[in-house]
């Protein structure tokens, strides 16, 4: 005996997304299929107020979502909405999203995510980048310098220890228990080394908590 899969079951989550450049966008669409049969998706549609529809992706060829699969759909920035010439601003937050198939449209389930917030202290992130390079607060200093033409960069920690783009046998500086390493104790040791004379170019830099303070640097280093 086989039994034949009756109607489809997608549940759908989304994101408002806001830029000063563009229009506000539904965005991050995420849809997951709850039952055991694929559906082939030729576009994505948001109905406002049960009579005006907003097409929000175009899926070209169609896109299939697979049984029980879970996929995530950016969609395009646009400049504005109009309806028939006349300037239109929805209330995102409020669509009804629906799948255009070959045959029908299937409308997806508001599948709300959870609020952490209300039982959870949310943690913040902080991203430091220098070059392009993210790095932890566990660093004072950063060393730019350039040999044989490639641009290194070299982050300098509290205990003087030389951490990025350093290949050379010295590659700490001994600093007195309980204190910090200091830019002068850096230049002299980079000096002794021979490395000052050796690189092409060099800047050394103090990570300051919203800014990098530039402390020494070569008279022939332009600034990248």
């Amino acid at each position: 005996m086989t039994f034949k899969k009756f109607g489809n079951s997608v549940s759908v989550t989304y994101t408002v997304e806001s830029d000063s450049l563009v229009a506000p966008r539904i965005s991050n669409i995420v849809l997951i299929n709850h039952k055991d049969k694929p559906v082939s998706i030729f576009s994505i549609i948001a109905v406002f107020d049960k009579e005006i529809s907003l097409t929000l992706h175009e899926c070209k060829p169609p896109l299939i979502l697979k049984p029980y699969e879970t996929i995530a759909i950016t969609t395009e920035p646009y400049s504005s909405l109009n309806i028939k010439g006349h300037p239109y601003d929805p209330e995102l937050f409020n669509s009804e999203v629906y799948l255009e198939t070959a045959d029908k449209l299937i409308k997806c389930k508001s599948r709300k995510k959870p609020d952490l917030s209300q039982s959870y202290r949310r943690v913040m992130k902080s991203i430091k980048t220098f070059n392009g390079i993210v790095h932890s607060d566990l660093y004072k200093y950063l060393l730019v310098y350039r040999v044989n033409g490639e641009l290194k960069t070299t982050f300098i920690h509290y205990s003087g220890f030389f951490e990025n783009d350093w290949s050379y046998t010295f590659n700490m500086i001994k600093v007195e228990l309980g204190k910090e390493i200091e830019a002068e104790a850096i230049m002299n040791a980079l000096s002794e080394q021979g490395l000052l004379s050796f690189f092409e170019t060099y800047a050394l830099y103090e990570i300051k908590p919203h800014r990098y303070e530039l402390i020494s640097r070569n008279e022939n280093e332009n600034e990248e």
